[in-house]
């Protein structure tokens, strides 16, 4: 094995063959998908686990952080706004490739965003809310090997193609949501749905082999039933927050990240703060359990409404 593994152009054989069997576009399909997620202004955590017996089960991170101006409505009542949103993702997966030989692969995307958009009041409970999106992300995948042949041969024959790579891109997106909250006394009802779209390309890579581009399309759906608890914290009124969503990824890309759908259900604490000055007007902390085919995980989210 030594000896194979000095043998440049044995080593340099097999990287070709990796070339022509490598899609690399699937990376951007997957970060498109993952930041996708949600366009709801929460700043949340989440685990994911995936079921996928040819890696071990991978885990996924995902780090949220989307902070909104809302500016004052018109005569109109449209509310224009800008939002900043800050991403961090991690994704391992392990490859068992034979008996005492595996990879363990680990991906991470760092990036932010600034978008606009607006608050179109179409009747008294219902809001259109358009927003479009641009950024930049980083991308960066780090591997370790176990075993004589991961180090001696599979090492130099995947990196800067399969794994141990870097990449620059840009980010371009938009969305369109359906905001809908009534009150049916004692308690509130409060549905949000988002259709949003993302493309993501290089503009710089580690290889050309690993420079990439991608979009996705994702589907989300949120309810959430308000009760009152007759409760006050410094003085701000508390109620009991019931959660329960989906979300789903449309598209021929849909399953990049092993799985195209998922579940959420969930409960949050929630104080209304609309007596202070400011324009937020409740914040809430909640949590959630993820659920559905082929993934399963848990969330923790801080919640604020204008």
């Amino acid at each position: 094995m030594p000896a194979f593994a000095q043998d440049e152009a044995a080593i340099e054989e097999i990287r070709d063959a990796i070339r022509e069997g490598f899609g690399a576009n699937r990376f951007g399909a997957g970060y498109a998908a993952m930041v996708n997620f949600s366009v709801i202004p929460e700043i949340s955590t989440a685990h994911y686990t995936v079921d996928d017996a040819e890696t071990n089960d991978p885990e996924l991170d995902v780090q949220r952080v989307p902070l909104r101006w809302v500016f004052n409505a018109g005569d109109s009542g449209w509310r224009p706004f800008m939002q900043a949103n800050l991403t961090w993702l991690e994704l391992e997966a392990k490859l068992d490739v034979l008996p005492g030989e595996r990879i363990r692969s680990n991906w991470t995307a760092a990036g932010g965003s600034l978008g606009a958009g607006i608050e179109i009041p179409l009747t008294e409970s219902l809001t259109l809310v358009p927003q479009v999106d641009a950024g930049i992300v980083r991308l960066e995948n780090d591997a370790r090997y176990t075993g004589v042949l991961g180090n001696t041969v599979l090492k130099p024959a995947l990196e800067n193609i399969a794994f141990d790579w870097d990449a620059d891109a840009w980010v371009v997106g938009g969305s369109v949501a359906l905001d809908y909250e009534r009150a049916f006394e004692p308690v509130t009802f409060r549905a949000h749905s988002s259709l949003t779209h993302n493309r993501v390309e290089t503009w710089d890579a580690s290889s050309e082999v690993v420079e990439f581009s991608g979009h996705a399309t994702t589907i989300d759906v949120d309810l959430e039933v308000v009760h009152p608890l007759h409760a006050s914290l410094g003085g701000y009124p508390l109620s009991l927050v019931g959660l329960a969503g989906g979300t789903a990824f449309a598209g021929p890309s849909r399953r990049e990240l092993g799985f195209d759908h998922f579940f959420e259900v969930g409960a949050a604490l929630e104080a209304d703060i609309s007596s202070r000055a400011g324009k937020v007007s409740r914040i809430g902390l909640g949590a959630r359990l993820i659920f559905g085919a082929d993934i399963s995980g848990w969330g923790l989210v801080l919640r604020y409404a204008f």
